[in-house]
């Protein structure tokens, strides 16, 4: 039986494991067509280090109806031989069917090499879980130990107490053990006290140690993994304090026999990509070893450093018996003083290698692609074709972090990045970590697979569960998430006083993706936790609502709820899908309920409500405070628990929901479709969404609010999200019609980096201040849901051509192409952007005075110079020469200028010639000139439809040009302009055909 899995460290392997199908999923045992199923999947060495006993795991998802049953699952490389695998199910369908499978095994590479593995069924039922190889536990009252071939590790109280290689054993009698001392300068010992296998098979087997330290509040994790004849051991070490508690050292102290010493003088034998390696060998023995710190940078930033921030914090440290080494301390910090604050978690991970196995791998970290394809036949994405406006913000985000090898405070994602004009790049937010970025870059992952996303994401769940998700002295808060953390503001600000930034839905897909069994241990804490506090506290309203606390030491709670906290019913959501337990969707229907009791008449929800459903008000009591950002973070996740509903429904016997469900998904449709009324009434003033706390200083003074808020992009991306939900449940075209204008907006607004701002100054920011793209409800957003706007889009398309958004449409297409590269242009681009596509409709061009750094006036002139034909833009001033276009247009505050090609082609021989196109339509065309001299114009098909028979008269200032017959599509006429510069009209219309040759 398979058990749990313990080990956070199995997919940091120096491979790139691509995932392709090679055939359709039919079926699979106990299915029909079972043979018709398989999964290829690929294996490189990127790194040119060898690969020698790693494990490379990962989630796979899969459509109802294809496979049930692992037992019979089978894995062959190219030669046809059977290789070990170790599988899980992570997930399954309602009908019982796997939904994620976790496949682990062991693909030993030459650096550079390729290999190409087959995964299927095995059509004659044999049991493939055996293998040549196996680890094998001892668990008893007098022994405890887990060995293969090569190695056998012997279990004390203390930790390892004893390692035999080749039956020679390595450790002196008193093993190795865990320790940690503090600021006073006490050491203190570690127990085990609780011994389990986490998981066993035919691959790997990893054992967990858990105990508490003496005379301190802090315990500890200590996971063991053996390879199947492997010499290598993989370890991971959780340390959690339970108070406050200052740190000078904390990590693994092994006593080596005496024979042994250290082969590089300096102790530190290299330092590669974060990983600190020290080598030992035993000379008269022949026997080596070799510690590998995986991780060794990523505790940087985790805990807040009590002395000196730029004194090395980390690396392995050796103390000498008369001439050998002796000890081998392996920390987990050392030379530094670190504050751990009640329920600070960290993980870290330590290598062991004995025998002469070679190098240990010195390149790329570890990397798991599963092909999109796999991921669109699962029905887990709607589609993969990427528009250029997502590529680019791919592009960027991809750049963001490698920047910093994706390590930015202890692993995590940063929430906002900046490249600034010399060259060096600013982090911000980061420390608050908000679980939703990993969430939304999950899907990006998805859409890609690449690897080094998959390794930060990765990285940065397990940083996030860590130090965000509350472990500390108080076990009823266990699960707790906090808002602000060590890094940000030097202290907790508080617990879930911030939902969005503990949002579980991160630590969901993360858990399907890695299939680390840590993910999903958090995930389930974090939302029974919810479940909790709405059952053991008081209700708001008659509602059970999960509770909000502040971060005082007494875990007081507040007597109030914020609207955002609706932002938990997706991961609740997720969790009754995950574990089949119904409190979770009961607990996340309340929340609905809540959300329409306390809704506005208007279709808006105050920021935050007292128990009784009354609204709280900021500083003034006199003055609520209706924030649209504030709504949206929470609102989102009633889409979310409305699309799980129906999901739910549709696996229910005659499709009929219980009444506990019916009666959740009614408030939540009803909620929703309000509060997507108030969006259009706000939106008609602007065309987007303006934050109302700019609208004066007496506002913002009253309710302690930042006056340069400004207008917030990453409103617009959420109420996108919004109002697509409520057109797939209502239909009706006013919803989508708002949802494409905010597109189209959003869309203007594109950085030219290729991420979005968090938000848009407008006052005081004269001297070039800007907020830089924001990683969290932003432009990870926009990627997360692109897919689903893009397959929405095209099953409307004829609803969107006729309401106008045609453009929208082509852009969004994976047919566009991003032509800024092609056009030059005159102007500040971090003061007016632009954006430029060629698409099937024709060239689009966006100009948005963002207003994200400004300089003097807010009213700008752009001009642009666009390469190719002299051709006329719809709505737009045009200035033709021969050599090109310009467009000119003075832009107000926030004004988006959307600008799409037309196919007139204007040839001055005396240029200038000015244009303004006031009417393109299927039977018109009305163009403004001025200008001087003679003027060829060819008209093409397009939005003024070109027909083979029909007749076309031209009337320019007044007097008919003639009556033109189209030749191969196109009409061309010339025009003799005044002599004197001067407004004239040029009117183009189909006439009736005449009865005679013209």
């Amino acid at each position: 039986m398979m058990r749990k899995s313990g080990f956070p460290w199995l997919f940091f392997a120096s491979v790139f494991l691509y995932v392709a199908l090679s055939g359709p999923i039919t079926g699979a045992s106990p299915l029909s067509d079972a043979e018709s199923w398989q999964v290829m999947i690929t294996v490189e060495e990127r790194s040119g280090s060898e690969v020698r006993d790693r494990i490379v795991r990962r989630g796979v998802p899969l459509a109802p109806g294809v496979l049930r049953s692992t037992g019979n699952l089978q894995l062959r490389d190219e030669a046809g031989r059977t290789i070990p695998i170790q599988t899980e199910v992570l997930k399954r369908h309602a009908g019982d069917d796997i939904a994620w499978l976790s496949v682990a095994f062991r693909p030993d590479l030459d650096p550079g090499a390729r290999k190409v593995f087959t995964l299927e069924i095995d059509s004659e039922g044999a049991d493939t879980a055996a293998a040549e190889h196996r680890v094998r536990i001892t668990n008893d009252s007098e022994v405890r130990r887990m060995e293969n071939e090569k190695l056998r590790v012997e279990f004390g109280p203390e930790g390892l107490a004893q390692i035999v290689f080749d039956e020679v054993p390595l450790l002196e009698a008193n093993g190795a053990a865990l320790v940690v001392s503090t600021a006073e300068g006490s050491y203190h010992s570690w127990r085990a006290t609780g011994f389990e296998i986490a998981e066993e098979g035919p691959v790997f087997a990893t054992v967990r140690m858990s105990g508490p330290f003496e005379d301190i509040a802090a315990e500890a994790v200590w996971e063991v993994t053996l390879v199947a004849g492997s010499a290598r051991i993989e370890q991971a070490f959780r340390l959690t304090s339970k108070d406050d508690l200052e740190l000078t050292a904390a990590g693994m102290v092994a006593n080596l026999r005496p024979e042994f010493a250290a082969i590089d003088p300096d102790l530190l034998s290299g330092t590669i990509r974060s990983r600190a390696v020290l080598d030992f060998h035993a000379s008269e023995l022949g026997r080596r070893i070799r510690f590998d710190a995986p991780d060794i940078d990523r505790f940087r930033g985790a805990v807040e450093r009590a002395d000196d921030p730029e004194a090395p914090a980390n690396g392995f440290l050796v103390e000498h018996d008369t001439d050998d080494v002796r000890v081998l301390f392996a920390p987990i910090q050392y030379r530094a003083s670190w504050m751990w604050l009640d329920g600070v978690s960290r993980t870290t991970r330590l290598d062991m290698v004995f025998g002469e196995n070679g190098p240990m791998e010195s390149g790329a970290p570890p990397a798991a692609f599963v092909a999109p394809e796999q991921f669109v036949k699962a029905g887990v994405l709607p589609s993969r074709e990427r528009p250029p406006s997502a590529q680019r913000a791919v592009d960027w985000t991809m750049g963001a972090l490698n920047e910093r090898d994706g390590h930015f405070e202890a692993g995590a994602i940063p929430q906002s990045i900046i490249f600034n004009d010399d060259g060096s790049v600013w982090v911000g937010g980061s420390a608050s970590r908000p679980g939703e970025t990993v969430y939304n870059l999950w899907y990006v992952q998805m859409q890609d697979g690449c690897p080094d996303l998959f390794r930060m994401l990765a990285e940065d769940t397990e940083s996030w569960a860590d130090v965000v998700v509350y472990r500390g002295s108080n076990e009823f808060f266990n699960g707790a998430d906090r808002y602000g953390t060590l890094g940000q503001y030097g202290t907790f600000r508080s617990l879930t006083s911030h939902p969005y930034y503990g949002d579980a839905s991160g630590l969901y897909l993360s858990y399907l993706m890695t299939g680390e069994r840590y993910f999903r241990d958090t995930f389930e804490l974090m939302t029974r936790y919810a479940v909790r506090t709405s059952n053991e506290y008081p209700t708001y309203g008659d509602y059970r609502v999960p509770r909000r606390f502040t971060w005082d030491g007494e875990f007081e709670p507040r007597p109030f709820i914020e609207s955002r906290n609706m932002m938990q019913a997706r991961g609740l959501a997720y969790a009754e899908r995950m574990f089949g337990d119904e409190a979770f969707g009961e607990i996340a229907g309340q929340l609905a309920h809540w959300a329409r009791h306390v809704q506005h008449e208007k279709g808006f929800w105050y920021q935050a409500y007292f128990d009784h459903g009354g609204p709280l008000t900021q500083r003034a009591l006199d003055l609520p405070s209706a924030k649209n950002y504030i709504m949206l973070y929470g609102v989102r996740a009633l889409v979310s628990f409305r699309d799980h509903l129906e999901k739910k429904r549709e696996t229910l016997d005659g499709g009929e929901l219980g009444e506990v469900d019916r009666e959740s998904l009614d408030a939540t449709e009803t909620a929703l479709i309000r509060f997507a009324d108030y969006l259009l009434e706000e939106q008609q003033a602007h065309g987007w969404l303006w934050d109302p706390i700019s609208d004066g200083g007496d506002f913002a003074a009253k309710t302690n609010e930042d006056m340069r808020r400004g207008q917030m992009p990453r409103q617009e991306i959420m109420a996108i999200e919004v109002l697509e939900g409520v057109y797939r449940m209502t239909g009706e075209e006013r919803y989508l019609s708002s949802m494409l204008e905010m597109l189209r907006y959003y869309l203007a607004i594109q950085q030219e980096q290729g991420g979005w701002s968090s938000r848009n100054q407008h006052r005081e920011h004269e001297d070039g201040t800007v907020q830089g793209p924001f990683l969290g409800n932003n432009t990870a957003q926009f990627l997360r849901i692109v897919p689903r706007l893009q397959v929405l889009i095209e099953s409307e398309r004829e609803a969107v051509n006729a309401l106008g958004f045609r453009d929208v449409a082509a852009v969004l297409s994976a047919d566009a192409r991003d032509i800024r590269s092609e056009i030059d242009h005159g102007f500040d681009s971090r003061e007016v952007g632009f954006n430029a596509f060629a698409t099937p409709e024709g060239r689009v061009i966006y100009l948005a005075n963002y207003s994200g750094w400004m300089s003097g006036d807010w009213v700008k002139t752009v001009d642009l110079r666009v390469a190719g034909e002299p051709v006329l833009f719809e709505g737009t001033d045009n200035r033709i020469t021969a050599n090109g276009v310009w467009l000119s247009d003075e832009l107000e505050q926030f004004k988006r200028l959307y600008a799409r090609e037309l196919p007139v082609t204007l040839r001055p021989e005396n240029g200038p010639v000015e244009a303004r196109v006031l009417e393109c339509r299927t039977n018109l065309l009305v163009v403004d000139l001025r200008g001087e001299g003679s003027l060829d114009v060819t008209i093409g098909d397009g939005p003024f439809a070109i027909e083979d028979g029909k007749v076309y008269g031209v009337l320019y200032a007044g007097q008919a040009i003639g009556s033109l017959r189209p030749d191969e599509g196109k009409i061309s006429f010339r025009l003799s302009l005044p002599s004197e510069t001067r407004l004239e009209r040029l009117t183009v219309r189909p006439l009736a055909p005449p009865s005679g040759p013209l």
